[in-house]
């Protein structure tokens, strides 16, 4: 059985041929593979929905994760881009009990998948033989390893006035909480090798991308796009880490390369084959 990953298709922003295309791919495929999509579907969550149980009907086996595009659509606010600095210009943020609700939302929505199949904090998949997936969102804590942003820095930046409606807190809360779970898999000797499939990397400094290289101001800008919060591979066993959200190349150790969808400048959807060693 072959693995490929992806993450960050962004379908609001393919034609009709390009999603084919893709569609066309899978279905090539299906026979002898499996597919990991790391979230970022579409900027609205029934979109996303759809498209995974087109999927699942086409008999294309795999599992996928949310990504935070998924979570600028609430219900109330499904025709809404948090890009519209209008219509957002006033936005509350929502409570932690929609946010909740939103998750148990789609889970509901999902559990009839047969083929593909969604995964978040809690579940562990077994793959084959000795090779176990765990996957989430993952997020971020919205702090560098040196520094826990207040609510005043976290209001200053882009991002943070952008997403007025985004409740930080719960969002730090779910980081920890699959920070916690990832650790307590990765480290118990029942489970030998694992995939770790998170929308956010879990990774904060890379090779290309050391501590060295950002002021203050440029490791808290850092914070929308990478977690902090590192999970710890105390057993040293074979862990492999896939991921999305920022649009390149990944090259933090023990980090497979990221899972590119929506490439900058380019319109084609690229699948990665995730190699079980």
């Amino acid at each position: 059985m072959k693995y490929y990953y992806i993450s960050d298709l962004h379908l609001d922003y393919k034609d009709e041929a390009e999603k084919q295309k893709f569609y066309d791919l899978l279905i090539k495929n299906k026979d002898d593979a499996k597919f990991i999509i790391n979230g970022d579907f579409a900027n609205d969550y029934r979109k996303t929905l759809r498209f995974v149980k087109e999927i699942d009907k086409l008999g294309i086996k795999g599992y996928w994760t949310l990504g935070n595009h998924e979570f600028f659509w609430l219900a109330e606010r499904s025709n809404v881009t948090p890009l519209d600095k209008t219509k957002f210009k006033n936005a509350k943020p929502q409570t932690s009990a929609a946010w909740d609700k939103f998750l148990s939302l789609i889970a509901s929505k999902t559990k009839t998948l047969k083929n593909f199949k969604f995964l978040d904090c809690g579940q562990i998949v077994n793959l084959e033989k000795d090779w176990y997936l765990i996957g989430d969102v993952g997020w971020s804590s919205f702090s560098t390893p040196e520094h826990k942003l207040t609510e005043n820095e976290l209001s200053k930046f882009e991002w943070g006035t952008k997403f007025k409606q985004w409740n930080f807190e719960w969002i730090k809360k779910q980081n920890k909480k699959w920070i916690s779970f990832a650790n307590s898999v990765i480290n118990n000797i029942k489970y030998k090798n694992i995939v770790v499939a998170t929308h956010y990397p879990m990774y904060f400094y890379d090779e290309f991308s050391p501590e060295s290289r950002f002021s203050k101001k440029e490791k808290l800008e850092r914070t929308y796009w990478f977690s902090d919060q590192r999970i710890n591979n105390k057993k040293n066993k074979n862990v492999l880490f896939i991921h999305g959200h920022t649009h390149d190349i990944s090259y933090a150790k023990g980090h497979v390369t990221n899972a590119i969808g929506r490439r900058e400048n380019s319109k084609t959807l690229e699948l990665m084959e995730l190699k079980l060693k």
